[in-house]
This record gives C-alpha cells, structure tokens and sequence, in this order.
C-alpha cells in the first residue's frame, strides 16, 4: 500500500473553489479563460462547467442584492 502524504484534496473541490475565487474577483471571465488558467478545469465537459459558473454568479448576485438592501 502506498502511503500519500497529507489528506487527499478532492479534484472537483479544489477545481470549485478556485473556480469561485476567480469569478468573484473577475466575473467576466469566460469558459475558455477558466480552462486556461486552471488546467484541471478541462478535465470536467464544458457543459458542467458552464453550469458550475452561472450557479457561481447567481449567487454572487443574490448575496450583492442582499449586502445592498440590508446595508
């Protein structure tokens, strides 16, 4: 048995999270850019891809929407 060092990190989280990172600081991003500068990105389809990033920018438009009517 091979013993890897540290917890094993998820491909799909690690590929969500950076995902979301980037979008909230560039949301214009689009899916060719993604796949170019997070590489693991072209191993999910385009089609989960594209749906990950709009459920990603709904909610970045719902929590702005909530930030602006709460202050």
């Amino acid at each position: 048995m091979v013993h890897l060092p540290g917890p094993i990190y998820p491909r799909t989280k690690y590929v969500a999270e950076t995902l979301e990172l980037l979008l909230k600081e560039h949301p214009d991003t689009s899916i060719a850019e993604i796949e170019r500068l997070i590489p693991d990105c072209r191993n999910v389809s385009r089609k989960v891809l594209e749906e990950m990033v709009a459920g990603i920018k709904q909610r970045g438009q719902a929590r702005s929407r909530h930030m602006q009517a709460n202050g």
